[in-house]
């Protein structure tokens, strides 16, 4: 058996000969770790149960897709969101959208990977791209609190994918619905009255207060007081966060019972 270099030559009585390929670096990283142990020992602390409890404080390893789920549930669980609508759309986006990362640990996403992803819904489905990209920041943000990245965001927007993926001209791009001139107002709310169903009492109530169709949709009678003719919406059902009041005349709560 001879040492040549940084291997092991052994030639058995056949003739053959083995090989093992040894590191000199190996044996520097050995020495330094009896070193450590040595040294730990020196402080009264038992080097194998230090290593074992180093070992169960660090990080289980989880895939950015485990990560963002669990994320969604613990949002779910603290109430953070008003509705499931909410849920919904989040599980949409981290699930479906954001396949291609969903497999990857949270420290090995890159900001290649955003733009791969982001890519195919930019400038097509811009309101779906761009909530995508906040809600994985979100998420990276919270794994790295939790140990799980470190270093910069790749999903952030400033001073990051800001310089790659352009917005477009919210001044040329946005349209709106046609507004209805003030003085056809009272000849399309008679004609509103004349029409049958809930649908049209629900515009009838939406119309003179200007709600959201989800908080006239999501009405329940204990928040109307008739006698006072005022409508509290709570503020749960408020994307604002904060309870509002309406009231109305005579003839609105007339059309409410």
């Amino acid at each position: 058996m001879g040492d040549i270099g940084s291997s092991i030559i052994a030639t058995p009585a056949d003739g053959a000969k083995w090989a093992w390929a040894t590191s000199h670096d190996w044996a520097s990283a050995a020495r330094d770790k009896a070193d450590a142990a040595r040294a730990l020992v020196r402080q009264g602390i038992d080097p194998v149960a230090e290593r074992k409890s180093a070992q169960a404080a660090a990080p289980k390893k989880i895939t950015f897709g485990e990560y963002a789920d669990a994320f969604i549930d613990a949002a779910v669980k603290a109430g953070r969101w008003r509705g499931a609508k909410t849920e919904a759309r989040w599980r949409n986006l981290l699930e479906n959208h954001a396949a291609a990362i969903r497999n990857k640990l949270p420290a090995d996403i890159t900001n290649a990977d955003l733009v791969h992803t982001l890519k195919p819904l930019w400038g097509g489905k811009q309101e779906t791209a761009e909530k995508l990209r906040e809600a994985v920041e979100r998420v990276l943000d919270a794994a790295k609190v939790e140990g799980h990245r470190s270093g910069g965001n790749p999903a952030a927007w400033r001073g990051n994918l800001e310089h790659v993926l352009h917005k477009p001209d919210e001044l040329t791009t946005r349209t709106h619905y046609a507004a209805m001139p003030h003085s056809q107002a009272p000849a399309f709310a008679k004609a509103l009255k004349a029409v049958p169903g809930v649908t049209s009492k629900a515009l009838e109530l939406a119309v003179p207060t200007a709600c959201r169709s989800g908080e006239v949709r999501g009405a329940v009678w204990p928040e109307f007081d008739l006698a006072k003719k005022i409508w509290t919406i709570p503020v749960i059902r408020m994307k604002g966060g904060k309870s509002t009041v309406f009231h109305f005349p005579n003839r609105r709560s007339n059309s409410l019972k």
